[in-house]
Formats: structure tokens, C-alpha cells, sequence
């Protein structure tokens, strides 16, 4: 998907997307948050697998990893999904406990993203991992 000159890099889009709705959220321009996450649930119902599947990597998850590096709770974000998008939010969630038990039963790693000095690098390394809860 991301050779298609006509959409290219559409992770990259659907993840911009995620930090514009955490921003409308911050911002609390908040009014078309609900009518987004309703499209949302019909393209979950509609669409052919690929296209599912980035906009549960691509927007969810990255709007998930949004949430918890602004140390925010996703309560109001969870009340805007549908049924399909809960159980796909629960499953990244799911997911995302288990490579959290996983790497805490591995040996210790010094590295941490929140080390970085350098805001740029810093926000690429968020981009990558996922903060732990």
C-alpha cells in the first residue's frame, strides 16, 4: 500500500490522523469526535481486510499510544466507539499487556524513550514504542 503514488504512506497518514483527533480532544474542539469515531465503526462494518486492518493499526493504535504519552485516560475517547471499534480497541489493549509482561520478564533494559534529550528524536521513538502503564 504504501508504493500507491495516489496514497502513499497511509500509516503515516492514519497516525497524523490520530494525533489531530488527540489534539481536537486537548484543544476540546470536540464536536466532530463522535461523528468521526461513527464513520469509523461503519468502515470497520465495510471495508475489505487491508483497509481494516489500517485503521486498527494505523488509527487506533496509534491514537491509543497518542492517549498514553499525553498521560491522558481513553474513557471519553472508548464512549465514542462502536462495538466493532471496542473490540478492536480491547484487542490492541490485549495485545499490548501482553509484550508489556513479556518485556518485564525479560532481562532489564536501560533504555528508555523518555531519556531523549532531542525533542525530534524523541518523537520519532514515540511513534515506535508504546508506553508502559
Amino acid at each position: 500500500m504504501d508504493d500507491d503514488p495516489d496514497n502513499p504512506l497511509p500509516y503515516m497518514q492514519t497516525a497524523a490522523l490520530a494525533q489531530v483527533v488527540l489534539d481536537a480532544y486537548v484543544a476540546e474542539d470536540r464536536v466532530c469526535l463522535p461523528r468521526l469515531f461513527a464513520v469509523l465503526e461503519e468502515l470497520l462494518t465495510t471495508l475489505p481486510a487491508a483497509e481494516r486492518d489500517l485503521l486498527i493499526v494505523g488509527f487506533l493504535e496509534d491514537l491509543q499510544s497518542a492517549i498514553a504519552w499525553a498521560k491522558f485516560e481513553p474513557t471519553d475517547f472508548y464512549a465514542w466507539l462502536g462495538p466493532r471499534s471496542r473490540r478492536r480497541w480491547d484487542e490492541l489493549e490485549r495485545f499490548w499487556d501482553d509484550v508489556h509482561k513479556w518485556k518485564a520478564a525479560q532481562p532489564s533494559s536501560s533504555f528508555n524513550p523518555a531519556d531523549i534529550n532531542d525533542p525530534k528524536l524523541r518523537k520519532v521513538l514515540r511513534g515506535l514504542y508504546r508506553p508502559l502503564k
